[in-house]
Parts: structure tokens; sequence; C-alpha cells
């Protein structure tokens, strides 16, 4: 993993300066310790790297996990389709009397006599009509790369011109096929049928409506399959390998036939995670996934297989890392919620270690000004080394933390690109099968028939074939016959029957009727139908007489409401408990730019999402967006099509939630003016101060009479004592009483206050603490940029201000000097209600303590 390596030796570096200023710090006089903060750094650095590595490891594994499962996933709803071949075309009246036919002629053949002759031409007339028939059929289903009919005695009756299969098989296949009972055999194995294929995979059914004409074989071309699915799911200038294996754990085909060859037996990684196999002396990160079934159908026991050599599976992205702007990760990285608990715990526990840290330094820095010791310079110049060193260790954590995010939310954004190509790609594939489908049943002879007749027998006969196409297609809402003046013949649905005789007044039923061959189909808008309420695709073609003149159509009626919603809730992301992801939302959308369908948020809030997105829709790719005080990954692509079908030009849209935005405060407190002496100044014309923030400013008082700063989590509030008192803090045995500077100054806060200044004021034996918002530094002043200042505003603070300090930069602003004696007087020279609550509140922590 480089980018964890990279940090973790700038995380070693960095300790070892911490041991070396852990070492020095013993030899100064500040009493500064960095024991702790030392031990306290290395911890989170430990755990920094340690979530550094989960979280790449997390990446590279799921989007192996991804690819595999898609790519089985694809396939097998693609074989669901071919299951439903089968079954279909082994009922077509012209296979069944041709497989009836054939070994009559062929026995009057090879009897020979006179009649030998005429049977020959009859069955060259027969086998070329069928052929036809059967090249017809591929043009529509170009999956398949050979049709074979073979009759009960393993005699090839007919194939594709052009096909390998010998004039007999000895494929146990066709056997099998004729003693079962089940609606079609699946195999894959080496078979003669596909003599140039090592291992070929055939779906088989029986011909004739006893089943003993013969066996159909529909050849499907799984190699030109996996490489489609391939080109679309692998990165070309990536590292991994995607394979599809067998249940003995085999090579079908993969990406890359040098690294997984064909045949070769793999080991695979127990679990869902995957892990790091050794495979033909090299490691990899692998992930082995199981189909997850379709309409009850989970195809031969195959899994998708992705595996990435172990030093390249973590590199970075660089084309991702580009992915995001960096104003919107800012925004998305405010926010700590948006991400795993232990990652938001670091940078959180990193500015309590700074704090405590700066304020180690701070209490340094006084104890130097206020006692006397020998060695100030080098004592100093150690603080100052020890503060540069914390600032530095911290911007590291900043930096591996913002760069983590950073690849968390490209991982979301390429997520949100990936399951909207995934959409697409279910969208183009269910909508090749039914222009196909629409295509090969205009051909049937039943259909033809019913509309060239007015025998009802042939109309009922024509919506028996109907209802047993539509049994075998659960995609369709309904199927159509309709006839030259565009009046319904016979529908698939009994619950329709009362549409037989309507008139379509339909664009597409007009258009079905101008179409000039078999191989032309029209499809509808996206829009209701007389034969569906809900908006639905029509796909129809013309059925022909035997002159080829127009008698009519075919339609299929897509159940679009079902089928597109379904097709997007497998593209929505899921949580570990296996429900759809909160937030997530997926759209179809047709060229016009109307919703087809939805899946995912809420109706009301996808509305109000989808209306947000649409400027966005016509832009491919992906990108983040935001929607009020949310960001959202949204990926955008086209209906790419498949195969020879050109698809829609429709889109689809994955919408995943990367996180709330909390707005930006105002920046209330500008940043510490430089106010350090210049090394011309003589020590005598200096004067030394502390500085701190507190509401909308920065202020000072003289270094002599602080005590040293605290946390202010040891703060305990006294609710009997009222503004401006925020409680009492113990100091040693003392309580001392704590007063809010900025409520006392009248000034709103810019941030929660963290730290207590302890303080002996002239003229007062006991301390008192002033709680702040944050520590300055510790500079020594000259004389001459001291001024005297007077507010012109009725405040406390104007009472307690006498001067201010001009830093080096005039337009940094001033540092408003506190007047110790006025600040003294304020709280304790009256015996006002307040001040008299917050002593009693001390002296009553003070008594109990004691006790």
């Amino acid at each position: 993993m480089p980018a964890v390596v990279d940090y973790r030796q700038r995380l070693a570096s960095l300790q070892g300066a911490w041991d070396n200023l852990a070492l020095l710090s013993h030899l100064g006089d500040d009493g500064t310790n960095l024991s702790s903060t030392r031990e306290a750094f290395e911890s989170l650095a430990t755990r920094l790297v340690t979530h550094l590595g989960a979280e790449t490891h997390r990446k590279a594994v799921l989007d192996c996990q991804a690819r595999a499962q898609v790519a089985i996933d694809i396939l097998v709803r693609n074989l669901f389709e071919r299951t439903a071949d089968i079954g279909h075309l082994a009922a077509d009246d012209f296979l069944a009397r041709y497989a009836r036919e054939v070994p009559k002629l062929r026995s009057i053949i090879a009897q020979g006599g006179t009649d030998a002759e005429g049977a020959r031409r009859t069955l060259a007339m027969a086998t070329d009509s069928i052929q036809k028939r059967l090249s017809e059929y591929v043009a529509k289903y170009s999956v398949y790369h050979n049709v074979v009919l073979v009759s009960p005695d393993r005699d090839v009756l007919v194939q594709l011109p052009g096909g390998q299969a010998p004039a007999q098989t000895r494929d146990p296949l066709i056997a099998a096929t004729l003693a079962s009972n089940a609606p079609y055999v699946e195999c894959f194995r080496p078979s003669d049928l596909v003599p140039d294929a090592r291992r070929a995979l055939i779906y088989a059914h029986r011909i004739g409506s006893d089943g003993t004409l013969g066996v159909l074989c529909l050849c499907f071309r799984l190699e030109d399959e996996c490489e489609g699915i391939f080109h679309r799911l692998n990165n070309a200038s990536g590292w991994s390998v995607l394979a599809l294996l067998d249940d003995r754990d085999q090579v079908i085909a993969s990406t890359d036939p040098y690294q997984l060859p064909a045949g070769a037996r793999v080991p695979t990684a127990p679990g869902p995670n995957g892990g790091v196999i050794r495979f033909a002396g090299r490691e990899y990160l692998a992930v082995t996934r199981s189909a997850t079934p379709y309409q009850g159908y989970a195809g031969p026991s195959w899994r998708g297989h992705v595996m990435v050599p172990v030093e390249r599976a973590f590199e970075p992205d660089p084309e991702a890392q580009r992915r995001c702007d960096p104003a919107v990760l800012a925004d998305i990285r405010r926010n700590p919620a948006n991400f795993a608990a232990g990652l938001r715990e670091i940078p959180q526990q990193a500015d309590a270690i700074q704090r405590d840290l700066n304020r180690s330094v701070w209490n340094g820095s006084v104890r130097l000004s206020t006692g006397s010791t020998a060695n100030v310079a080098f004592a100093k110049a150690l603080l100052r080394e020890i503060s540069n060193m914390g600032r530095r260790t911290k911007d590291v954590f900043e930096r591996s933390i913002g760069e983590l995010h950073e690849t968390i939310v490209t991982s979301v954004l390429q997520d949100s690109e990936f399951l909207a190509s995934l959409a697409t790609e279910l969208f183009s594939r269910n909508l090749y099968e039914r222009s196909n489908d629409c295509r090969w049943w205009a051909l049937n002879a039943t259909l033809c028939r019913a509309l060239t007749s007015r025998d009802g027998a042939d109309h009922k006969a024509a919506a028996a074939v109907l209802r047993q196409i539509h049994s075998l297609y659960p995609a369709y809402h309904s199927i159509v016959l309709f006839d030259a003046a565009r009046r319904v013949v016979a529908v698939s649905r009994e619950d329709q029957a009362h549409l037989v005789g309507a008139q379509i007044d339909e664009p597409w039923a007009d258009e079905t009727l101008g179409l000039l061959d078999s191989q032309s189909y029209c499809v509808s808008p996206h829009r209701p139908s007389l034969f569906c309420e809900q908006p639905t695709l029509i796909y129809s073609a013309a059925v022909r007489a035997r002159d080829r003149r127009v008698a009519g159509g075919v339609a299929v009626v897509f159940d679009a409401a079902r089928q597109l919603e379904s097709m997007l809730r497998e593209c929505l992301p899921h949580n570990e408990r296996g429900e759809p992801l909160a937030g997530a939302l997926a759209i179809f959308i047709d060229r016009d730019g109307e919703i087809m369908s939805s899946a995912g948020a809420t109706p009301d809030a996808s509305g109000t999402l989808v209306e947000h997105i649409r400027d966005h829709l016509t832009r491919e790719g992906s990108h983040a967006i935001r929607i009020g005080n949310e960001y959202y990954a949204l990926g955008v692509k086209k209906d790419p099509g498949y195969r020879e079908y050109p698809g829609l030009a429709a889109r689809a849209a994955v919408l995943l939630p990367l996180g709330t935005v909390l707005e930006r405060g105002a920046d209330l407190r500008r940043p510490l003016p430089q106010c350090a002496a210049t090394r011309d100044h003589a020590r005598h014309d200096v004067h030394e101060f502390t500085t701190f923030a507190a509401g909308s400013a920065w202020y000072a008082l003289p270094t002599s009479c602080v005590l040293e700063a605290v946390d202010a989590r040891a703060l305990q509030t006294i609710t009997t004592a009222g503004p401006p008192w925020a409680g009492v803090i113990m100091h040693g045995d003392e309580a001392v009483p704590v007063v809010d500077l900025a409520t006392l100054l009248e000034r709103p806060s810019a941030e929660p206050p963290s730290v207590v200044i302890l303080l002996r004021l002239e003229g007062r034996s006991r301390a008192i603490g002033l709680l702040v918002e944050a520590l300055g530094d510790n500079p020594e002043v000259p004389r001459d940029r001291l001024m005297a200042i007077s507010l012109l505003e009725q405040s406390a603070a104007a009472l307690l201000v006498e001067q201010a300090i001009q830093p080096v930069n005039p337009l940094d602003g001033l540092v408003l000097v506190l007047n110790t004696k006025q600040l003294a007087g304020t709280l304790f020279g009256t015996p006002a209600a307040p001040v008299a609550s917050g002593e009693r509140a001390a002296a009553h922590l003070q008594r109990q303590r004691v006790a």
C-alpha cells in the first residue's frame, strides 16, 4: 500500500524528532515534560496507519466484489432468457413438422426405387426452408452460433448453414434430454455438436407434442458473451484480471489468457471479502462471487472471479483523484459524521493533544518569563521547536486524514458511475431481447394463419400461442395480435379478452404496418397504452402473409413499471443488513428527459431530488452536486445498446449520499498578529505579555500576573453563581473561582472556550481564573509598540482596556491589553451579587474538599 507506507515513514521520522525533543526537554529549565505528548502522538500515529490500511484494503476489496458480482449476474440474466428461448423455439410448428417428415424421407431415399429422387428433392427443399427459418432466428437472436435439430437416434437432421456438427452425434445430451421431464436441459462440457470449442454451453429441449420427435439444441456464444461483459467491466489500464469460474474452480474465460488460461484451476479465497491467494508463483488479492438468482433462476454453478497482483492492488487511481472539487471535499470533511467513527476520533484526538501541547509550551514560556534561569535563550528556542514540531505532526495527521477522506469520496463517485453503467447495461440487454421476441413471433405460422383466416378456431389457436409465450416470458404485461385495420385479434391475458375487436389508435400500430422486412421493428414512446394504464414500452413487428403482404402485427407490451424498477433496485448499494442504502436514488430517463422509473428514495424525496438534478442529466460521468444541505455523488451513463441493438438513447442516473454539510460560521476573530520584538531592541525596552483569545478579539495581560493555563474540562459549574462567573476549578488544594471573559466583556464567543488562565491580581491573595477560547503566544513587546487606547463604546470592554499592542504589520489589527487593576476592581471592588456568589461558591467547594 504505497500511500500507507509513505505516511508510516513520515510519522516514523516525526516520532524520531519527538524522541530527540523529549530528551532535550530535560535539559531546559521551563519544566515542560514531553513524555505524555510523545506517547500520545505515537499511539495516535499507530491508529492512523491502521485505519489508512483498513480503508485502503476495504476500497480495493469493494471494487473487486462489485465487478465479480456484476459479471456473473449479467451473465445469469442473459442465460435466463436462453431458457425461455429454447422452450418457445422447440414449440415451433415448422420444426416439429420437419422432424416428423425427415426420417420418412431418408428411409425412402435409403430404399432407392422410383420415389427416391422425389424424396431427395423434397428433403432438399424442406432442409433449405428450415435452414432459412433457423437463420432468420439467429439473425435476431445473435447470441447463438448454431442451432441443431437431432433425431432420437442421434442423427443430425438440420443445422445452420456452415454448422460443424457431425452427421451423427455421440453427445449423451440427446438421451438425457429425451429422458428428462424438465422444461429444458442445460449442459456445459465438450461436445461434438461444437467440435471447435473446448467446452460448449448448450440448451436442449424435446421436439413434438409427446416429446419423441427429436431434440433441439441451441449452442450459445459463451466466449463472445464473456468478452463483451469483460470489456465493459475491466479497466484497460488496470492490473486486475476478471474471470468466470465453473463449479470445480476451473477458468471458463478470462480477460488475460496468459495470467489465467482457460481450463486452469484457480484457488479461491474463502468468504465474501476474499483474501490473498497464490497462483502461478505470484500473490493476488482475489474475490469470488456467486450469482444472485434472477426470476428464480440461478444459472449454472458458476462464479465471477477478480484477482489483482498484491503489489498493484492498492495503488491509487490517478484518474479518480481528480474527480472531486477541493471546495466540495472541504465542505464534506467539515462534518465528521460523514465518516466512520474510528476516523472521526483521530482528528479530534490530534486536536486535543495539540491543545495540551500548546498549553504546556505556553506555560513553559510563562515560567521562563516569571522565573530566573541562566539558560533562557536555549529554553525558549526549545519551546519554539516543540511548538513547531507539534504543528508539523498535526499537519501530517490532517493531510493523511484529508487524503483518506478524498479516497472515500472519490470511491463513492466511482461507485455512482459504475452503478449507472450497470443500470444501462441491464436496460439495454433486456430491451434487446424484447426487440428480438416481437420479430421472431411475427414469423409464427399460427399467428399468421389467424390474421388471414376468418375461422374463430384459428383466432383461439392464436390466443393459445400468445398465452403459452407469455408464460415463458415474465417480462411482459401482455402480448397482442392485431390485423391490418389495427383491430385486436387476440391477447395473451384473459382479463383483456374484452379488448378483442377494439381498434388501436396509437402511432406505433401504424408504424408497424409500414415496416419493410422481417428484421425491422418499432418501439413506442414510454407512454400509457390501451393495454397498460401505466407508462410502458411496446415493441412490435409486422406479420406477413405467404405473399409477403403485411397482414397485421404482433406487439409485446413490456411490464415497464415492474421490470425497470427491479433493474434499478439491483443497482442500488446495500448496507450491512442487506437493505438499500438510505438516501440513494436510481432513475431511468428517456431521450426527452422524462423520468421512466425510479427506485430507492421515498416518492416525495425522489421527486424533489429529480427536479434538482435534471440539469445535470445530460453530462455523462460522475460528479458531486449539492442539494440543500446535502452533497450527493451523481453518476450518469447513456444507454449503450447491446450487440446490433442500438438502444433508446435513454440514460440512467444513480445518486449516492456523500453527507450533510455543516454551514460555515462567520470568522468572528482574525488570526493572532505578530507582536514579538525584533533583535535590535534592548532587553530593558520590552515588556512581556501573555496573549489569549476571548470573544471576537485577542487580549493580553502582563506575564508577571499569570500563574499557568489549565484545561477547561476540569471546570465545575456552580448553578448558584450567575454571570459572568463560569464556575470553580481546583488548583492544587485551592478552589479558584473562574469568570467567563467573553461574558464579562459582553462579546460574542467565536468558539467554545477551552482554557482557564490562572492569575494573581494585584492586591489579591487568592487566584482568579479567566475562561478563554484559545491561547496565543508570550511576546516581548517593545515599549514603542504600546499605545494608549480609549474605546468609544460604552461597555465592560471599554472600562477594562487601557492599552493596545500595535503588531509588526499594522494591517493585522490590535491586541488589547487588559488593565489588571481595573479587572480586580470590576470583579472584587464592590460587593455586587454576582461577585459575592462566585466567592461564596469557591469557599463552599474549598470547605467540602478540606472536609
